[in-house]
């Protein structure tokens, strides 16, 4: 089951123009990167440095930088990049927000220790190789500062559309990997206590949420499982 960079950024772009997934057609902010700000000031985080991983076309880095954060913008797919860079001219953000076009599995382009917050809205979720995990993991550890704050959001294994494609999967690498039919991308379904024990060496995790509602997926309804959990380092 392998699957190139180029044959996923070609799937990405597909469905970033057919809007099957909430993230690939919303404009307005994800509610958890909401409710991850509004919790990082309550930690006393109000601004500085932040990244957005796997941002799409970059709804949540807009939201950020209109809060007052610098952000460094991380998306693979070359034509999502190029919608973020018009709408963060189109608004006026140029010096808060910065597009890379690049894998999160890359070096980040930014310091060491930092940043204040990095947010992944169901973008981990799609490093299938254990090599491609680890290396997001020590770019997070290296980047973070030692009081920064970390948002995952990701399926839950119990999630109404991804959750069903699990009866059809064999088991790989002892891992819950599911490719979704529509769009012939895949990703790995986790627990909250899986991603605690993903993330042990890097994070504790301090604030975990499971959020169970409908919502669309490909044009249908499902009663879908998130999880939102929020880390500190170490």
């Amino acid at each position: 089951t392998n699957f190139s960079s180029s044959q996923l950024r070609k799937r990405w772009d597909k469905e970033y123009s057919n809007k099957g997934i909430p993230s690939s057609f919303r404009e307005k902010p994800s509610g958890s990167v909401v409710e991850f700000y509004e919790y990082a000031n309550s930690q006393g985080i109000t601004s500085g440095n932040a990244i957005d991983l796997g941002a799409g076309k970059g709804r949540n880095s807009l939201f950020l930088a209109e809060k007052g954060f610098t952000v460094t913008s991380l998306e693979f797919v070359p034509e999502m990049v190029e919608v973020q860079k018009q709408n963060v001219e189109k608004l006026s953000l140029n010096e808060a927000v910065f597009p890379v076009c690049q894998s999160v599995t890359e070096d980040w382009p930014i310091p060491d220790n930092s940043l204040d917050i990095a947010i992944d809205t169901f973008c981990y979720k799609h490093q299938i190789s254990l090599e491609d995990r680890a290396a997001y993991r020590a770019n997070l550890k290296r980047k973070l500062k030692p009081d920064g704050l970390y948002l995952i959001t990701f399926a839950g294994i119990d999630d109404g559309y991804y959750g069903d494609l699990l009866d059809d999967n064999i088991v790989y690498e002892q891992e819950r990997m599911i490719v979704d039919p529509v769009i012939d991308v895949p990703s790995i379904l986790y627990s909250d206590v899986d991603m605690m024990s993903e993330f042990s060496n890097e994070l504790t995790f301090e604030f975990k949420k499971n959020k169970c509602k409908p919502g669309l997926m490909h044009g249908r309804e499902y009663q879908r499982s998130t999880w939102l959990m929020i880390g500190r380092p170490n």
